[in-house]
């Protein structure tokens, strides 16, 4: 189980991504002394190029510390960021039954030499701050383990096949299929369904953000979506995907 953070975790309309946004435009407008209207210009153009700020910045051209500016950006988690208790529900039921720690360890290091299947976060921004995130929304160690943009490098980030391919190699994951990612982005959803992953398209402001139309029947959401849940509990789990939650006839849940 692979699960995005922003707008997956809690919801992307709650007031934090907005003030992310605002936090990489003051950073480029005073680091790099251009205008306010100029930075909001370059940090868009920048997110455009790589779905990741920083990784944009730095192929504009623009010298950038990848923790500086991570740190500068997401701050500010706690006074955005709460526990959702039916979103908590979610995560540690799927946890108990398909990670690696039958529900959760944090930081615990998962690959080819611990091959049971895990719940993981695949985040474009640094673990430190995803780990911050977690912590605010009460899910502090119902992970086995964080990838973000320590692990990816400066050379990839989603929705890079190379990111997608990093993550499952390091997961030992032999047959992407049995892989599902939670996503709210349109453009990893896409990445993630070329890669071979199922997918669960999470509804949200992310996608209108990249323009998708969700009453629109050209909108294409069934083309890189196995299921589509209006937010991350239960209930729509079991509305959209009942055999993910499913107990096997003897009783035990499902396998790893």
């Amino acid at each position: 189980m692979v699960f995005d953070l922003d707008g997956v975790l809690y919801a992307a309309n709650n007031g934090y991504m907005e003030h992310v946004r605002q936090n990489a435009r003051r950073f480029i407008r005073d680091r790099y002394g251009v205008s306010d209207e100029e930075a909001g210009e370059i940090r868009a153009k920048a997110f455009e190029l790589a779905n990741q700020t920083v990784r944009g910045l730095r192929m504009l051209g623009y010298e950038v510390d990848q923790a500086d500016f991570m740190d500068y950006c997401r701050s500010g988690e706690e006074l955005y960021l709460r526990e959702d208790a039916q979103v908590v529900e979610a995560v540690r039921a799927l946890s108990e039954r398909y990670g690696a720690s039958g529900g959760g360890c944090g930081n615990r290091a998962v690959g080819r030499s611990n091959p049971t299947s895990a719940c993981v976060v695949f985040t474009n921004t640094a673990e430190k701050r995803a780990r911050l995130a977690l912590r605010c929304l009460g899910l502090d160690g119902a992970f086995d383990a964080v990838y973000g943009a320590d692990f990816m490098g400066a050379e990839t980030s989603k929705p890079s096949p190379e990111a997608f391919e990093l993550v499952l190699t390091h997961l030992g994951v032999t047959d992407a299929r049995r892989a599902v990612m939670f996503e709210d982005s349109f453009k990893n959803l896409r990445a993630a369904k070329a890669a071979g992953m199922s997918t669960v398209f999470v509804k949200g402001e992310t996608a209108t953000r990249e323009g998708v139309a969700f009453d629109d029947d050209e909108c294409g959401v069934w083309d890189v979506a196995d299921a589509v849940i209006d937010a991350l509990t239960l209930r729509e789990l079991r509305r959209a995907m009942p055999a993910l939650l499913a107990d096997r006839p003897d009783g035990q849940s499902p396998s790893r």
